[in-house]
């Protein structure tokens, strides 16, 4: 398997030297993206391209950054990250009205999970502002103990060619204060970790990214004579859409408790099926439309799916509000790369008329109006919301070249690297390389002791009315609440089974 995850992320024109962390899958998310940071570090380590001392440049310090800086620092490497960002993960760290989720994407071919199961750098549901300092937190930590250095504020201009088997960068600092490291500095590897930038933005329309503060809310109640058009159907337009349409979307909260409620149903199943069955098809949207309309019909009729409906019908903005939708390249409103549960409800609020559907484009007409599809709003009274997908940033890093063949290489092959290739037994090197930091094994008693604390902030997280407390045991965490609900009590955290107790334990070690 490790020569597959190699063939799909090297560089193949410049050698063995460079290799790139996705970028070109569908449903991108932090863990999937550390999963294949994981993957990549693991397979270059079973092809012997690292060993003690290996010098290895990480271009991105966001999140598939960090995640590879560690593993290659954990296998004995010297280890330099550039992130032209003012500070590590830049992009995320201010959006608080942003939830992430470690499996809601992926859901419901993968069940839900509250939190993650890595080696390291774990995180759990929550605002992403949460997630990031939960990271940040652990990176800090670990890299501490290894042969890590992370550069800020400096960006890569230049991979330049190999020279007897070793890479060097041409660095260009964004301060001019910022101090280089040294010129001379060569590698033998360089991972390619820049993920995605900023949506393509629309000529004459604002263009907010996506990761910025946007008070969509609050312009949803606030300014209620105006029309919202929204231009893109992946998982950035739904989400935003249906933030506008529902009431008590709660930054993607609802979607979790429509999903959960779902979960082991045969709708749940149903999509399961169409969404696999839609991968190899060419025209994947005209099937997914008739199994979403499907689903949405049965959410209707069926009087085992009355919780859910009500949950959705009683979330939704009053009858006479709208949002146009419109997609230049789809006939409806269900792309492959969208998560599930965001089509799901995305049908349910078409069905109910508070979305329209467009296929088209949005654009400026010569008076004053905006044409979005078929429809034609007054431009003072649209809110013009783009969601066109980031494109990976590489500018001269990669040719056109190079990026058409690593596009032909990994986008059939979809999300096959977010499944964990790499074996538990593959991070020993955690006991020796850093202190305090255990061997990761779900059933071992140290590292169920270690994880108890991240434990306890997830809980809290998802539980903030709750008295709850977590305890580590030999081979278990043992909950302890006074009332959990509405939500149901996780079977897991971390990998690590729950047992739950109403008994009112006091102090937990």
């Amino acid at each position: 398997m490790h020569e597959e995850i190699l063939e799909t992320a090297n560089v193949r024109r410049r050698g063995q030297h460079v290799y790139c962390i996705g970028p070109f899958a569908e449903r991108v998310s932090f863990a999937a993206q550390q999963q294949r940071a994981l993957n990549l570090v693991w397979a270059l380590k079973q092809k012997h391209l690292l060993s003690e001392g290996t010098r290895v440049a990480v271009v991105g310090g966001g999140i598939a950054g960090l995640t590879a800086a560690l593993g290659l620092g954990l296998v004995g490497c010297a280890v330099d990250v550039f992130e032209k960002g003012m500070q590590k993960m830049p992009r995320q760290r201010d959006s608080e009205h942003r939830l992430v989720h470690p499996t809601i994407n992926l859901w419901p071919q993968v069940e839900l999970s509250l939190t993650t199961r890595l080696p390291f750098l774990e995180w759990f549901c929550s605002d992403c502002t949460i997630a990031v300092g939960t990271i940040e937190r652990q990176f800090e930590k670990i890299a501490k103990t290894c042969r890590i250095d992370v550069f800020e504020r400096i960006e890569v201009t230049e991979i330049l060619p190999p020279i007897r088997g070793k890479v060097a960068l041409s660095l260009q600092p964004v301060v001019p204060s910022v101090p280089l490291p040294a010129p001379e500095t060569e590698y033998s590897l360089v991972i390619l970790a820049i993920g995605f930038g900023r949506e393509e933005p629309l000529p004459g329309f604002p263009d907010p990214d996506y990761w910025m503060p946007d008070s969509l809310e609050h312009r949803r109640s606030n300014e209620v004579h105006k029309k919202f058009i929204v231009s893109g159907c992946g998982d950035g337009g739904l989400i935003d859409t249906l933030r506008i349409v529902h009431l008590n979307f709660a930054k993607g909260k609802l979607a979790l408790k429509i999903a959960a409620a779902l979960s082991k149903t045969p709708m749940a199943q149903a999509i399961a099926d169409a969404e696999m069955a839609a991968r190899p098809l060419a025209q994947a949207t005209d099937h997914l439309e008739s199994a979403y309309e499907k689903a949405v019909d049965d959410l209707v009729a069926e009087p085992d799916y009355t919780g859910v409906r009500t949950l959705m019908d009683e979330s939704l903005v009053g009858a006479g509000f709208e949002v146009r939708l419109v997609d230049k390249k789809l006939t409806a409103p269900y792309s492959r790369n969208a998560a599930p549960i965001h089509k799901l409800l995305l049908a349910h609020a078409k069905f109910k008329r508070r979305v329209i559907f467009h296929q088209g484009e949005v654009a400026h007409s010569k008076v004053d109006t905006v044409v979005a599809g078929r429809a034609v709003c007054p431009r003072d009274r649209s809110h013009v919301i783009v969601r066109h997908g980031a494109t990976a940033q590489f500018k001269f890093l990669l040719s056109d070249a190079e990026l058409d063949e690593l596009r032909a290489d990994q986008k059939p092959l979809r999300n096959f690297h977010i499944d964990p290739y790499w074996n538990p037994s593959f991070w020993p090197h955690g006991r020796v390389a850093m202190s305090g930091w255990p061997v990761y094994d779900v059933r071992d008693a140290t590292f169920i002791s270690h994880r108890r604390d991240i434990a306890e902030e997830a809980m809290h997280e998802h539980f903030p009315e709750s008295n709850v407390s977590v305890g580590a045991r030999e081979d278990h965490f043992l909950v302890a609440y006074t009332n959990l609900a509405p939500h149901p009590a996780p079977a897991e955290l971390f990998g690590i089974e729950v047992r739950m107790s109403t008994r009112p334990y006091r102090v937990f070690l």
